[in-house]
């Protein structure tokens, strides 16, 4: 018969055996995932194949990842490329910046832009061979223009159609417009074009419906403002293609027996394809702003800061830590 402390060294004598055997099972798997995984990147697998440096397999990652890229291959480039940190994120089921910048089209070749001007450039590998840094050369003017890939936004120049006759006539029709509460029909036939050739013309025109309809006052201020221009010498002398009528501002009761006069006021008219609208203020503007929207921002290096894409080396494979 078998002692209690015989039969528990003999237990412990097992249990130790099952470990070590369970660590040996569980290394050789982790050793063969990792071969798997690492052959599907560019530079994992080189078997057979001669040495390459860092330079190279740096290289490589970045061609490889592009090419994810062009492909749109969303998913390939997180796993393989996104920041470490973000990787960890999706893995929990929340996107990080990584996939913001290349969820769609215009975004992914921003990026793939960028990614190819700093291939074309030697990278620095910093002393401990886990750092690549790519200084990206500042692009022409003629290539910051086209990143986005599309054109810039711009005002139609679509027939409009406005209220016929001398400029009196374009006025007073437009205040028959508004007594008979086609407000709309006077902003279609006498505001100006930039505003109603906008980018957003529909949505701008929406809101300013909305905000009349909130605030009849200004609608009877338009009226008035209107009424009152009719009544000027200057609006019956108006000849040519532009015309600028200007009112003295009205005196207005403070209180308690005081008055204040008003700012002048001076409107700006002028014919568009045959017809009288307010003077076109805003085109140049819109047009200027639609450019800086649509154009890429300015590099770095303006700021007097180097512009650069990081790569981090984990094991054999490469993925970014800035880009």
């Amino acid at each position: 018969m078998i002692a209690p402390r015989q039969l528990a060294c003999h237990r412990r004598s097992v249990f130790r055996r099952t470990y070590r055997l369970l660590i040996f099972a569980t290394f050789t798997f982790c050793a063969i995932l990792l071969a798997q995984t690492s052959a599907q990147q560019p530079g994992g697998d080189k078997s057979g194949s001669a040495a390459t440096t860092p330079e190279q397999d740096v290289q490589a990652a970045m061609k490889d990842a592009i090419a994810r890229l062009k492909a749109g291959d969303v998913v390939g480039f997180i796993e393989f490329y996104a920041p470490v940190d973000e990787l960890r994120q999706a893995r929990r089921g929340r996107l990080g910046k990584s996939y913001e910048r290349i969820r769609n089209p215009t975004a992914a070749a921003n990026v793939i832009n960028r990614l190819e001007r700093a291939s074309g450039v030697t990278p620095q590998i910093n002393i401990a061979g886990f750092l690549a840094t790519f200084t990206i050369p500042p692009p022409d003017e003629k290539s910051t223009d086209s990143l986005t890939g599309e054109p810039a936004p711009k005002i139609s120049q679509e027939p409009l159609s406005g209220y016929p006759g001398s400029l009196a006539e374009a006025l007073q029709a437009a205040v028959v417009d508004i007594q008979a509460d086609r407000t709309e029909a006077m902003v279609d036939r006498l505001f100006p074009r930039g505003e109603l050739g906008h980018p957003e013309a529909a949505l701008r025109r929406n809101q300013l419906m909305v905000r009349l309809k909130q605030h009849p006052e200004m609608v009877k201020q338009m009226q008035s403002d209107l009424q009152a221009i009719l009544r000027t010498q200057d609006v019956q002398r108006a000849s040519g293609d532009t015309a600028a009528i200007s009112m003295k501002g009205q005196l207005v009761s403070t209180g308690r027996g005081r008055q204040m006069r008003l700012p002048d006021k001076t409107f700006r008219f002028e014919k568009v394809e045959g017809f009288w609208r307010f003077k076109d203020s805003t085109s140049k503007l819109v047009e200027t702003q639609t450019k800086m929207a649509a154009k890429a921002p300015p590099p770095l290096s303006e700021f007097g800061a180097s512009d650069v894409v990081i790569m981090e080396r984990f094991g054999d494979r490469w993925r970014f830590l800035e880009f």
